[in-house]
């Protein structure tokens, strides 16, 4: 145990260092850091005994919140309007994207960006659902959208998807620079269909 401690927990038979640490809303980690005994797998903790949960000047990290449903929310959260009613969280590891979240927790994006605080989709004058953010330019009576990964030029996305035209997707897309594609956007949503 370090010397500095201000806080002490009795543990009980059968807490472990994660549970311990969910009481006083601390993280694992930290718990571990300032009970190094009970090592980095937590088989150094024993039951009735003290260990520290609190270091003289200073204010452990809460590592949850407690939303107005009553469900106990991890953090570090989403910056920019993470929904207060959330019940179920995913940690992001670098790397994913919207799509790969949604597609491996069965949800569709648009509840994802919605519930996670990003721009809100719209409606067409088509009655269609628009996912943002959308390639410039787009016509406005689209009823079919995909994602342009990094990399992706108007002749890919055209090819990979029907296959449809290059000049129709120009068409249908007309901010991506003409027939040159030079300002096709990725992690856009570009039109590739429209309704007659």
């Amino acid at each position: 145990m370090v010397g500095n401690c201000n806080k002490f927990h009795y543990v009980q038979q059968g807490q472990t260092c994660a549970m311990v640490a969910a009481l006083y809303s601390i993280s694992t980690a930290h718990y571990i850091a300032w009970n190094p005994a009970a090592k980095s797998d937590c088989t150094g903790l024993w039951s009735l005994t003290y260990a520290y949960f609190g270091l003289i000047g200073s204010t452990p990290t809460p590592t949850a919140t407690v939303g107005t449903n009553g469900v106990s929310t991890p953090l570090p959260t989403q910056s920019g309007g993470l929904v207060s009613n959330c019940n179920k969280f995913v940690k992001v590891n670098s790397g994913d994207t919207y799509d790969g979240i949604c597609f491996f927790n069965y949800i569709p994006t648009v509840n994802f960006v919605v519930w996670n605080g990003g721009p809100t989709p719209t409606v067409g004058p088509n009655g269609i659902m628009t996912p943002l953010p959308t390639q410039a330019g787009m016509g406005s009576n689209c009823n079919k959208f995909v994602k342009v990964n990094q990399g992706h030029t108007c002749d890919i996305v055209s090819f990979n998807n029907g296959p449809i035209s290059a000049e129709n997707f120009v068409a249908w897309n007309r901010g991506v620079g003409g027939r040159a594609c030079t300002n096709l956007q990725a992690n856009t949503y570009a039109c590739i269909s429209v309704k007659a």
